[in-house]
C-alpha cells in the first residue's frame, strides 16, 4: 500500500477471522512532528478522564501546522483512542512510549521530531533527541510550563526564530 497523501489514513486489518481498525499517520520528509504524552499532557492527571484546560484547542491548532503523534504509557492504545475521540482531539496515531527506543525508531524512518510534551521523565529520556521539550512538572531537562497557552507561545517563538536569518549570514 502506497499512501496518496500525507495526514491520517484510516486502516482496517483482517487476519484469520479477526478484524481491527486503526490510524496510519503519513508524514512527508519535511513535516514537523510533535509528540504528546496523553496521561501527563492531555489529562488533568494520569488516572483522570478530564482533559487538561485548553489542551484540546491548542492541540487542534498545532495539528494545523505540524503532525501530532500521541504517546501512551499506562494502558492500551485502544482505550486512549476512544478517549481522544470522545474528547474531540485531532485524530492521529497513538504509540506506546518505550523511551529513547521510540524516538530512535521514528528518527530512523526519517521523521523530524520537532517537540515533545509529556512528563518530566519522558522529556528527560528525549533530551538527546528533541530540542523542544515541555512538561507541566518540575524538570531540569526541558521547560516547565503552567498551561497549554504557554506551550503554544514557546513553539511559535521557536518557529519565528528558526525563520530568521542568523547573525552569521
Amino acid at each position: 500500500y502506497t499512501p496518496q497523501r500525507t495526514g491520517t489514513v484510516p486502516i482496517e486489518v483482517r487476519a484469520e477471522g479477526h478484524r481491527d481498525t486503526g490510524i496510519l499517520l503519513v508524514v512527508d520528509k519535511d513535516d514537523k512532528v510533535i509528540l504528546i504524552e496523553i496521561e501527563s499532557a492531555l489529562k488533568e492527571s494520569p488516572l483522570s478522564d478530564r482533559p487538561r484546560r485548553d489542551s484540546r484547542h491548542i492541540v487542534t491548532d498545532l495539528a494545523q501546522e505540524c503532525k501530532v503523534v500521541y504517546l501512551n504509557n499506562l494502558l492500551g492504545a485502544i482505550l486512549f483512542e476512544g478517549w481522544l475521540k470522545k474528547e474531540k482531539f485531532p485524530e492521529s496515531a497513538v504509540l506506546r512510549w518505550q523511551g529513547a527506543n521510540t524516538l530512535k525508531r521514528l528518527t530512523g524512518r526519517g521523521i523530524k521530531l520537532h517537540a515533545i510534551i509529556g512528563s518530566a521523565n519522558t522529556i528527560s529520556q528525549a533530551k538527546k533527541h528533541i530540542q523542544n521539550r515541555y512538561t507541566f512538572e518540575a524538570t531540569k531537562d526541558g521547560r516547565r510550563v503552567d498551561d497549554w497557552e504557554e506551550i503554544m507561545e514557546f513553539l511559535r517563538e521557536e518557529s519565528n526564530q528558526a525563520g530568521r536569518p542568523s547573525d552569521k549570514e
